[in-house]
């Protein structure tokens, strides 16, 4: 980059996209699970945005929580217990 103000590519630091917790959830028709995730999710409330996947493989639908929860392993291990380790996600 040239010009007044100008600073080179190495200066700028990269954007990091922001982590998600994935909760994958094959039907929204299991009320007592869905209950007990939002207990936890409340229970370790925090800045990281939570998805969750609902449906079959073939018409998935990713619905994004309002409310955030901390990544801790603590948090995670809760969700895990819920809906099974294959289940969660971070990314």
């Amino acid at each position: 980059l040239k010009g007044p103000g100008a600073k080179p590519a190495t200066d700028m630091a990269p954007v990091a996209a922001p982590e998600r917790v994935y909760i994958r959830l094959e039907s929204a028709a299991d009320n007592s699970t869905l209950l007990a995730l939002k207990q936890a999710i409340d229970e370790f409330n925090g800045p990281t945005e939570v998805v969750l996947v609902l449906g079959p493989d073939g018409n998935k639908q990713a619905i994004k929580l309002p409310t955030g929860m901390r990544s801790e392993d603590a948090a995670l291990s809760r969700l895990q217990k819920l809906v099974g380790p294959e289940n969660v996600k971070v990314c």
